[in-house]
């Protein structure tokens, strides 16, 4: 089991101080953690073969080739190798599994909180502009973009990269999320004079079936942008600033621009499903709006494009369960919210010296076993519950074409269909109008 680690293609780690996989160990599994070049250094691309970019995702490859090389001297088997990763992590997975130059490199995937589709958190459009905007904050003055990687390689403190590297997570925004990433992975250029991990955007590849096909479980969080409420917390004006600036509230990946007929109905549909057509009061409402455009249409809709151009199993499942050990809920101050947030799904996992201790008496505890469990059941068989038990009791059957169901991971396991009800239905519609 290779485990690539999150951060939204800006920090974390695969050490294991950060993801101790002792629990993972315990059902006789080996794991790999990885790291790869992050954010300006990881992800900086000029759209042409100066700087096409994806080093991260290179680096990740990489990886997976040196597992086929030497895992066998660990006692490992290199035909049997399951990616699985959080966050940027999934999307890395996601984006490996689009990539001709993954095949045979693995043969599972789990991804959680992972999307790739609709949604500027995980793909930069017009990696080119940035780039050339951020060498002016540089300084630098170039003539074309051979001479600025150029003097960009002649740069010996790799600090100044990260002086460079803007992070929207911490960077205080408007709301939070909203400007997407200034680095993340793109579509390498035509003229590269390397093979290209990502030769074209995930939706035409996805169409044209161009990706592996193995089985694959996806996974998003109950609310995935609980992360926002401590500053809708913190900022009430926020609501009223997005009041009079609905603008904000469209999707930056989709082509309707503002004060036209197209945003009017785009926004009407949005105002009527969400905050019954009138201001927004309710945090839950307004995370529910920003967990479905940012992370959980993008799965949904991958999940199904999936579903109709594979023949390997499909599992899709939303973690709600909210413990003790929901540190990332816990450490932000939103123990009280409902629902587990982006990231909550990790101390289920695997354990590291800032999550609690928990006994068998805690539900806590359960949970950890049996997702632990699911999850090495599918790295060794293909399917997460090959052998029901008392810890893991329901058949977790894979999505279907027109049967859209998933598995609800909360104090007790419930195969159920339609995540996230007819919101999804409704951002499909929305998606073949506008998008």
């Amino acid at each position: 089991m290779i485990y690539i680690h999150g951060g939204a293609f800006h920090g974390g780690s695969g050490n294991e101080d950060k993801q101790n996989p002792e629990f993972l160990l315990g059902e006789d599994v080996i794991v790999v953690q990885i790291n790869y070049r992050l954010s300006f250094l990881g992800f900086f691309s000029t759209a042409d073969r100066s700087a096409p970019g994806n080093y991260g995702l290179k680096d990740s490859l990489e990886a997976l080739r040196w597992v086929q090389s030497n895992i066998e001297a660990f006692g490992g088997d290199k035909d049997k190798v399951t990616v699985f990763g959080e966050s940027a992590g999934g999307m890395i997975i996601n984006y490996l599994k689009l990539s001709p130059l993954s095949k045979g490199l693995f043969h599972r995937a789990i991804t959680e909180s992972g999307s790739i589709m609709g949604s500027a958190l995980s793909f930069q459009s017009y990696p080119r502009t940035y780039a050339f905007q951020i060498a002016k904050e540089m300084n630098i003055t170039f003539e074309n973009s051979e001479d600025l990687v150029r003097q960009l390689m002649e740069i010996e403190d790799a600090r100044i990269f990260v002086k460079y590297s803007p992070e929207w997570i911490r960077d205080f925004q408007i709301p939070m999320g909203k400007t997407g990433l200034v680095f993340a992975p793109s579509v390498e250029p035509e003229d590269s004079d390397e093979p290209r991990v990502l030769p074209d955007t995930p939706l035409n590849l996805y169409l044209k079936g161009d990706f592996l096909d193995i089985p694959h479980i996806i996974m998003l969080m109950s609310e995935e942008h609980l992360m926002s409420a401590r500053q809708l917390e913190e900022f009430p004006e926020l609501f009223e600033h997005i009041e009079q600036n609905q603008e904000v509230l469209l999707p930056l990946t989709w082509n309707i621009r503002p004060n036209t007929l197209e945003a009017d109905e785009y926004l009407r549909t949005i105002n009527a499903l969400y905050f019954n057509n009138e201001p927004i009061k309710n945090i839950y409402d307004y995370l529910h709006f920003a967990s479905d455009s940012l992370w959980n249409f993008g799965s949904y809709k991958a999940a199904r494009l999936q579903v109709t151009r594979q023949k390997s199993p499909v599992y899709f499942a939303v973690f709600s369960f909210s413990g003790d050990l929901s540190y990332f809920k816990i450490s932000g101050g939103l123990k009280d919210f409902i629902g587990a947030g982006h990231a909550d799904d990790l101390p289920y996992i695997f354990t590291t010296e800032y999550f609690p201790k928990v006994t068998e008496d805690n539900p806590s505890y359960k949970v950890r076993a049996r997702t632990v469990k699911i999850w090495t059941n599918f790295a060794k068989y293909g399917d997460p519950t090959p052998v029901l038990d008392e810890l893991v009791n329901v058949k977790w059957e894979p999505m279907r074409d027109g049967f859209f169901s998933f598995m609800n991971m909360s104090t007790e396991m419930h195969l159920e269909r339609d995540p996230f009800g007819d919101r999804m239905k409704v951002w499909y519609e929305m998606d073949r109008r506008f998008n």
